[in-house]
């Protein structure tokens, strides 16, 4: 096998990787093949030393990972069969109904997690505003004299900081929680339009 057959079989057997990880391979394998050359081998005896082209295939695949764009996973689908639209088509009333029914549901599911979540920051924002603003009229209260006022002002104050601070650690949970719980959701929505991959083959 001569470096443009190489070349060929490679670029075929890693048709499945995005291009840009094809030309990194291609790229990789003919700077090795030329260094050999420039050492003394045959074009044939350097190839042949890299090893199985097969193997050259089946380990970048699993070192790179089938990369390909869900547009083409999508495109890859298995057709219907004419019995299978037939069916698919007469139960449409039914089963679009219950879809959309479920998506809703998930998404007013989603939506009213997290209005808590943003109850919690407004919450958390508004007992921080409330300690500062309850700090700045204390001061200006013992200025003019009202001191009786201003020391239970104070007081107000000290307990919506440490309202404020016992609550900041449940509200970044709380996000935490719900961005994790988001960005799995549109994965499982995922997993169910391309199907999921098989982690072995990474």
């Amino acid at each position: 096998m001569n470096k443009n057959e190489f070349i060929i079989r490679l670029r075929q057997g890693l048709s499945s990787l995005r291009g840009a990880d094809v030309d990194k391979s291609v790229d990789y394998y003919t700077e090795i093949i030329e260094d050999r050359i420039e050492a003394g081998q045959s074009e044939e005896e350097a190839i042949a030393s890299l090893g199985s082209i097969d193997e050259i295939i089946s380990q970048t695949l699993d070192e790179t990972g089938d990369q390909a764009p869900i547009v083409e996973k999508i495109k890859n689908i298995r057709k219907m069969k004419r019995w299978e639209k037939v069916v698919l088509i007469a139960g449409s009333p039914l089963w679009l109904v219950l879809l959309i029914s479920l998506v809703a549901v998930a998404a007013s599911l989603i939506a009213s997690l997290w209005a808590i979540c943003i109850s919690f920051c407004a919450i958390e924002l508004s007992l921080l505003a409330g300690s500062l603003a309850g700090v700045i009229c204390t001061f200006i209260m013992l200025f003019t004299g009202r001191m009786y006022q201003g020391l239970l002002l104070l007081g107000a104050a000290l307990l919506c900081l440490g309202l404020g601070i016992l609550l900041f650690k449940l509200t970044i949970q709380c996000v935490k929680l719900m961005a994790m719980g988001t960005v799995k959701t549109f994965v499982a929505c995922k997993h169910a339009l391309v199907g999921k991959e098989d982690t072995n083959e990474k």
